[in-house]
């Protein structure tokens, strides 16, 4: 493997434009479950919601994970299925993104407005994440503020861009990755990172662009 590392002034992780004319996806088709409540608390801001979608012979998938601001919580799950959610927020202030189109998948919470508040308010905001180890799968994941816990053992990565902002983020690849990954680029802001066991990656080459903050890296596996 090989490694390249860019100490860099702090900026905020690169945005990719989402594609247009689809909408969030909220209709239950074969292999598609959705379901919305509303926590019982005051003036119906927060939310809930619980989502899963079932593989059905991708030979691939493009899966962008989006995350403004809070807790995120991403781990391996099984191999018939492409994902399962279980996502609390706040409604007045942050909405999902829940997408599928021909293989390209777009998940996560986004602000309402410009300005995120990075106060307590938003600390609740939670998302469980699994996504499928049956499909092999392009990943881009980009995590605003919060925390961050990232187990990405065992899920087929063909390419992996991880760019992280204001956050406390532990990127942990448990078990090898099971495809040859041609590249793997880590961009990180003023935030605290820590890579485990990045040799189980199988990447023939990683990158770190690096901001202000503490980086951990851990090449063990593989």
């Amino acid at each position: 493997m090989t490694h390249d590392a860019t100490h860099r002034p702090d900026r905020a992780p690169r945005h990719t434009p989402r594609r247009g004319g689809q909408g969030t996806a909220l209709l239950a088709t074969a292999g598609f479950l959705l379901a919305l409540t509303s926590s019982p608390t005051a003036a119906q801001e927060w939310r809930t919601v619980n989502a899963s979608r079932q593989a059905s012979g991708e030979s691939q998938v493009e899966t962008r994970i989006s995350y403004a601001a809070g807790t995120l919580n991403l781990r391996p799950g099984s191999e018939g299925q492409l994902y399962q959610m279980e996502l609390r927020y706040r409604d007045d202030q942050f909405r999902p993104v829940q997408e599928y189109d021909g293989g390209a998948l777009e998940l996560g919470l986004e602000s309402r407005g410009r300005n995120i508040n990075l106060g307590g308010s938003n600390r609740g905001n939670e998302l469980d994440l699994l996504l499928g180890t049956g499909v092999p799968m392009a990943l881009q994941v980009e995590f605003g503020a919060g925390r961050g816990v990232l187990d990405l053992g065992g899920l087929r990565l063909t390419r992996l861009d991880l760019a992280t902002g204001a956050s406390e983020t532990t990127l942990d690849v448990s078990s090898p990755n099971p495809e040859r990954m041609e590249r793997a680029a880590l961009e990180v802001g003023a935030a605290e990172f820590t890579g485990l066991r990045l040799g189980n990656l199988n990447a023939e080459r990683l990158s770190l662009d690096a901001g202000v903050g503490d980086v951990t890296l851990d090449f063990s596996g593989g």
